[in-house]
């Protein structure tokens, strides 16, 4: 219900007035609200990046710290940070070793944290792991999922790094029913219409290959695909 100040620096502004409950209450208790939501975020970011194989220098990385070596990658760097500033769709960044897939996708989650907005980044094996650190204890594979479905952005790095179980003894043909690929498919369908980075270093063909075509048909789903291919940015300094 509308109503006026009628006296006060306020006088003749109108209010929301909800019968039983005083404005200063509703703002006290939507402050608490957003304080505990943002307490939620920290303390999953808090869960994903515990113990994890980030180094020091990846979990500051920004994009200010990125030297490309390319045209190829400068343009990466542009499309990556176009993203961090948009939060729209989804990123499949496919790309050789040391060219600075992870770091992007690092500095594109230190980019959204600035802003308030929660982000998490993880690899496929380390999330894997995560998961069965969980049988037999408190919390499950599914409150994980939901987890990781809650933020702003996830960035799943490394995939096509986990191991594999094949069907035959020649090792040419792989499962695609393993416990990854229905880790995977999980969280490509709890992040739908969601930003999320999604990297590897194999090519279109040999990762739709190694997680199926369920979830390449899931992955590619409002992609935008960022190919980084090139020297190891990384060692270039030594001229090896």
């Amino acid at each position: 219900m509308r109503q006026q100040y009628a006296f006060g620096p306020k006088a003749g502004e109108y209010f929301e007035a909800v019968k039983g409950c005083k404005c200063e209450d509703l703002a006290i208790a939507r402050q608490a609200v957003e304080n505990e939501e943002r307490m939620i975020r920290r303390k999953l970011e808090d869960t994903f990046s515990s113990g994890s194989t980030i180094n020091d220098k990846l979990l500051h990385a920004t994009f200010e710290g990125y030297d490309a070596t390319s045209p190829e990658l400068t343009e990466a760097k542009a499309r990556f940070q176009q993203f961090a500033s948009d939060l729209k769709g989804t990123l499949l960044v496919s790309g050789s070793y040391g060219t600075g897939k992870s770091h992007l996708s690092m500095a594109t989650v230190n980019a959204v944290k600035e802003k308030g907005e929660s982000a998490v980044f993880i690899s496929l094996p380390r999330l894997l792991t995560k998961i069965k650190g969980t049988f037999g204890n408190e919390g499950s594979q599914d409150d994980i999922i939901t987890s990781l479905a809650d933020v702003t952005l996830l960035v799943l790095d490394d995939i096509g790094a986990e191991q594999v179980k094949y069907t035959d003894s020649s090792k040419t043909t792989i499962d695609t029913d393993t416990f990854s690929n229905d880790v995977l498919f999980q969280v490509l369908d709890a992040r739908m219409g969601k930003p999320t980075i999604y990297t590897t270093n194999l090519t279109g063909k040999d990762l739709r290959a190694r997680i199926g075509q369920r979830n390449w048909s899931r992955m590619l789903d409002d992609a935008d695909i960022v190919k980084m291919y090139g020297d190891d940015y990384r060692l270039a300094k030594f001229n090896f």
